[in-house]
């Protein structure tokens, strides 16, 4: 390796403050085969990897990132310009708010034609024309007891900006950025206050019903709903955990089905 000499090089961002611009200082490097060659140094590389730019082009042999050749000086400072002119100056072309949802069941019933839903196939007097219902969590097969799992339901629900981004190289890539609850005024959106206040909420790993749908304040008042009515079972359910005799109280006191279903159980749609 020899190095020939040290180059600038400027790249002016779409910005009106020139602050924005970046200025690269570069190594230029020359290998015994003639081919000339400079590495980016990690501040500019994480600048790139911020702005989602591919440099899979751009890789040494030993796996270094960074690493721009070509027969000419020129020309590894040309690809520099390309690399980076496609970071500091992408922009948004389309932004708005959506709403990233997962909502999962757990469960094996059967159900009639009237709806009244059955434990399991058989030994019911008025049970006739039913047809089997599982949660979409469950396994195609219902033979292997492994598989099956404790019944329950699962929800999530994360509020995101959805930024469609357009880089100079024309190519466009759609980047989600979390909506903070420090963002949103309590008074104003309220359901959009709930929930991004909704703490350590985890997209779950195998979810078979997911997607996002545009924010509204009916949609997020769906999820706030679904969300408040399992704090609420869990607020009626957790005094009594921890042993037999509290769940025996639990039972015995009718504490956890009540004869009317209190009103926060029962989501009424706008």
């Amino acid at each position: 390796m020899a190095k020939v000499k040290k180059q600038y090089i400027h790249i002016r961002s779409n910005s009106n403050n020139r602050k924005d611009d970046w200025h690269i200082e570069i190594d230029m490097c020359v290998n015994a085969k003639g081919t000339f060659y400079a590495y980016l140094k990690d501040e500019h590389l994480k600048k790139l990897d911020d702005a989602k730019v591919n440099l899979t082009s751009w890789t040494d042999k030993k796996g270094k990132r960074g690493y721009f050749y070509g027969s000419t000086m020129d020309k590894v400072v040309d690809a520099i310009q390309i690399a980076c002119k496609d970071a500091v100056c992408r922009t948004i072309d389309h932004k708005e708010m959506v709403i990233k949802y997962a909502i999962d069941t757990s469960c094996i019933y059967g159900v009639n034609k009237e709806g009244k839903t059955y434990p399991n196939g058989y030994g019911f007097e008025d049970q006739k024309d039913y047809e089997w219902r599982k949660g979409s969590l469950n396994p195609e097969s219902l033979t292997n007891r492994e598989q099956m799992l404790p019944y329950g339901i699962f929800v999530y629900a994360e509020v995101f900006w959805k930024m469609n981004y357009v880089y100079a190289s024309g190519r466009t890539l759609i980047e989600y950025e979390s909506v903070s609850c420090n963002e949103v005024s309590m008074q104003e959106s309220p359901n959009l206050h709930f929930l991004t206040s909704v703490l350590h909420i985890a997209y779950p790993a195998k979810s078979k019903n997911s997607g996002e749908i545009p924010y509204t304040e009916e949609n997020a008042g769906f999820f706030r709903k679904l969300l408040e009515n399992i704090f609420n079972l869990n607020e009626i359910i957790l005094p009594f955990m921890g042993s037999k005799e509290k769940l025996l109280e639990l039972i015995q006191g009718n504490h956890l089905f009540p004869k009317e279903t209190p009103k926060y159980l029962v989501y009424e749609f706008p």
